[in-house]
């Protein structure tokens, strides 16, 4: 799958194809969000049933030997206040901000990759929309009786997720897009990174981003291995995609 083949050498860093074209790119990324959020928000499932569901997914995680999330919470909450800070601020963040700064830097200055960053995170949104759906899922914080804290601010919570911040889904934590997005970034960065220490970076943000959700208590670590897979399945609808397309020219 081309985002995550390395290139034989260094591809040219190519110019933007001028501003209307770049006008029409930030407005079609608009309209992305914007549908996204909006969908969401009309999906949001029945409570007791997203409760269920994350019993299911505690219930499931015993048994795999992996329900770790409280112990990485309490080592947040017990460590320098600059641990949780740095966790609530990528949380916040790492969806939208994070990721259509690092989509435009892209279309910017690796414009070659950014139709397939483009459409790798409009299938990775589909996926997560259907999994909204099929599996309404409330996330640890808002779980009762098995102690976790909620840690976000409720008047700041949402407002990092987009122009359209004020709709929300409670109970969208199956798949954890934050992961996905997350992994995507890391390996489009990694993958045109000319130092080390850019490398380094980003290999180490998904980890980041994966931390946050749970020390946040936001996601399971079911969601976010979920998300990985939800990038997977992403990937190779694109790559399917394009070798059923015609060629053209």
């Amino acid at each position: 799958m081309s985002l995550l083949r390395s290139p034989a050498r260094r591809e040219p860093v190519e110019a933007p194809r001028g501003i209307l074209h770049l006008v029409g790119q930030l407005l079609l990324l608009l309209a992305i969000d914007a549908s996204y959020e909006t969908i969401r928000a009309l999906l949001e499932g029945p409570q007791a049933l997203a409760l269920a569901h994350a019993h299911d997914i505690v219930a499931a995680e015993r048994a795999l030997g992996i329900f770790q999330e409280h112990r990485v919470q309490r080592f947040a909450e017990n460590a320098p206040g600059v641990v949780m800070d740095a966790a609530r601020i990528t949380y916040q963040n790492c969806q939208r901000l994070f990721a259509w700064s690092f989509v435009v830097f892209v279309y910017l200055r690796r414009n070659a990759v950014y139709p397939r960053l483009r459409n790798t995170i409009v299938v990775l949104d589909a996926i997560g929309l259907a999994g909204y759906a099929l599996y309404p899922l409330a996330p640890p914080r808002l779980t009762p009786g098995l102690g976790f804290v909620d840690t976000l601010d409720p008047t700041h919570a949402h407002l990092h997720s987009s122009l359209l911040g004020a709709l929300t889904n409670l109970y969208a934590a199956m798949p954890s897009l934050h992961t996905a997005y997350a992994l995507l970034i890391g390996v489009t960065a990694y993958r045109f990174a000319r130092h080390a220490l850019t490398r380094t970076l980003a290999a180490l943000y998904p980890a980041l981003v994966v931390f946050a959700t749970v020390a946040t208590a936001n996601h399971w670590l079911l969601d976010d291995a979920a998300g990985a897979a939800a990038l997977g399945l992403a990937l190779l609808t694109l790559e399917l995609s394009r070798r059923v397309r015609p060629s053209r020219g």
